[in-house]
């Protein structure tokens, strides 16, 4: 079905009048600092932290927008632009057992940039006093060393030596002051993700020979905050866009799909806290000395319970997650796993653990997601060894027999 309707921008905003319940941006935000280097413009990020400024901003906490620089393509920055940096999230799952749907209005997008095209233009924001913090998701593959990257070049190749360029440029512009220090917050599903980037990009500066002066203001001047983030964003509706249309009433071409859950934990002290307080808009942001116990959470109770059921539930003959979870055998499996092995099994607090696994039976009950069980069984092995084997390992020292399941 095709429909003739205008394109997402801040001129169509001004006279809308939607047929739903949808949170539209407020004009005055429109003209807010931008505060932010965003390195990513890729469905994640855009349903993760933009989402995230949006919520702050309408609740006056943050005050402050992004610059999103496409860091391998081209062609999403110009679309963004094209859309005066507006774009639709809808926001989807079960809450309390009931289906709910949230529609927003993202406005936190300040300007768009593809690196292969606009790197000059890039670096002059390392001038700008207004910049505090950068943010990336360029995926796991991103945060890697590059031996063929050059400061001469326009850009650097990789993302680590993007941030490096930047980073030196901001040092130069001024004068080796600590005040101009950053705070760099990493969105890549990379273990210590802040460390790993550190690293790379200490490599980097020995690789170029760049002075030891700037390593030293490296070090003293910026924050790099090892991050974990958990939220499924299922992007851009491909097949249900006509329904999008339909009730929306305007052609997004961004237009992006998450569940509602979401949640950020950053290793970081008052400092950064301080700069982007997104926990005080009630947004489940956490700022803690150590991640390590938030990882063993996630990685124990829900990447292993997908590891758990997966090969039970495909012979069985399911598909999905949320048939498994359904399912009576294998639904009641998950659960004594969860509640009688692997909780028991951990040193954390329990109802901690208790309202985390009942989050995470919701979540995989989405009805809005269709989470392929065969692709959970990629790696099986290494995902045995690190999701399950610890539990077992854990259980046995702690209750000196083997668990039943």
């Amino acid at each position: 079905m095709a429909f003739d309707i205008p394109l997402l921008n801040r001129k169509f905003l001004s006279n809308y009048k939607p047929a739903i319940e949808i949170k539209l941006p407020d004009s005055k935000k429109f003209d807010l600092p931008e505060k932010v280097i965003q390195f990513g413009e890729g469905v994640f990020i855009r349903a993760f932290f933009n989402y995230f400024l949006e919520i702050a901003n309408s609740r006056n906490i943050f005050n402050g927008r992004t610059v999103v620089i496409q860091p391998v393509h081209v062609e999403k920055a110009k679309i963004l632009n094209d859309q005066d940096c507006l774009f639709t999230l809808c926001s989807r799952g079960l809450k309390n057992g009931q289906k709910q749907e949230n529609y927003f209005i993202i406005s936190s997008i300040g300007k768009a940039y593809a690196a292969k095209l606009d790197w000059i233009e890039i670096l002059k924001f390392t001038k700008s006093p207004e910049i505090e913090i950068i943010t990336s998701n360029t995926t796991e593959a991103g945060i890697t060393y590059n031996s063929e990257d050059k400061m001469d070049l326009n850009p650097p190749i990789s993302y680590p030596g993007k941030l490096t360029s930047f980073l030196y440029h901001r040092y130069e512009n001024f004068d080796s002051s600590t005040d101009a220090g950053l705070i760099i917050l990493p969105l890549e599903l990379v273990e210590n993700n802040g460390d790993t980037l550190k690293k790379i990009v200490k490599k980097i500066i020995k690789n170029w020979n760049l002075e030891n002066k700037f390593m030293n203001w490296l070090e003293k001047a910026n924050i790099f905050c090892n991050t974990l983030v958990d939220r499924i964003v299922t992007g851009y509706p491909r097949d249900e866009i006509d329904h999008f249309r339909e009730i929306l009433k305007y052609e997004d071409k961004m237009l992006n799909t998450s569940e509602l859950y979401h949640i950020w934990v950053i290793e970081g002290g008052e400092n950064v806290q301080k700069k982007i307080p997104l926990d005080e808009a009630g947004l489940n942001v956490l700022f803690v000395p150590d991640l390590t116990p938030y990882y063993l959470k996630k990685v124990r109770i829900l990447n292993g319970a997908h590891t758990s059921m997966v090969h039970l539930s495909y012979l069985i003959g399911n598909n999905l997650v949320k048939e498994s979870v359904e399912h009576p055998l294998v639904g009641q499996f998950l659960r004594d796993f969860l509640f009688k092995e692997v909780i028991p099994s951990m040193n954390m607090p329990k109802q901690e653990l208790i309202d985390y696994a009942n989050i995470i039976i919701e979540r995989f009950r989405n009805p809005f997601i269709n989470h392929l069980l065969i692709n959970i069984t990629l790696n099986s092995n290494s995902k045995i060894k690190y999701r399950i084997l610890p539990t077992l390992i854990q259980y046995y020292e702690k209750f000196k027999k083997d668990p039943k399941l």
